[in-house]
Parts: C-alpha cells; structure tokens; sequence
C-alpha cells in the first residue's frame, strides 16, 4: 500500500498512474522484441560486471517472499560475483524488504555491519 501510494497518481479521469514516465525502461515503444531481449540481455551482462567489481564488502538483502530476486540469483551475486559478499534473506518480506519487514532488515543490515552476518 505504500508502494502504490508513493509511486501512483491520480488522473483526472479517476485512474491511476504511475509516477515514472511510461518510456521509462521500455525504449520508448521504438524497440522491436528481439531488440529489446538483446537491450535486456546486454543490461544484465553490464550489471554482473559491475557487481563483480565491487572489492569491499556487501550484503545482498532478499526478502524470503520475492518474486524478483530468486534465491539463486542472490545467493549467485553474494558468493560468486561479490568478493566479499554476504547474504541475508528477511522473512516476512517481498522485494521491498525495507518496507515489508523494515526490523528485519535493520536487523540484518546491522549484523553485516558488525560482522556477525
């Protein structure tokens, strides 16, 4: 609910919209399909390389109930592409683990940062 209230609006017709331009992340509509699986594909290899460049530590926070980060993927960046990677996963939580779970998280969050993760 704090999700859409903050990243909603409401139109003068009575519906709603999000916030974001509806471009955003879509290529402007000027993308054919194969383009933008390739567009995706190139985006995600660039993401992994820069993951794999961090050399301090961090913490990959997942929420148990995501459906946007699997747990294979989170645990593939905390142990694979982070060289100094940990993993937390918060249950009671959904992708917004901060929102969902917000003492979860500052309990996982905290133990990272005190080395107790």
């Amino acid at each position: 609910a704090r999700m859409a209230h903050h990243g909603l609006r409401r139109r003068d017709d009575g519906r709603y919209e999000r916030k974001t331009d509806p471009r955003f992340g879509a290529g402007g509509g000027r993308l054919s399909p194969e383009e933008l699986v390739a567009r995706m594909r190139a985006e995600s290899e660039a993401l992994w390389a820069d993951l794999r460049r961090v050399s301090c530590p961090a913490l990959v926070v997942r929420g148990a109930a995501s459906d946007i980060l699997s747990a294979d993927t989170a645990e593939r960046m905390a142990e694979e592409a982070l060289a100094q990677g940990a993993l937390a996963e918060v249950p009671r939580a959904g992708h917004s683990v901060m929102i969902d779970n917000p003492d979860g998280f500052a309990d996982a969050v905290a133990r990272f940062a005190l080395g107790d993760a």
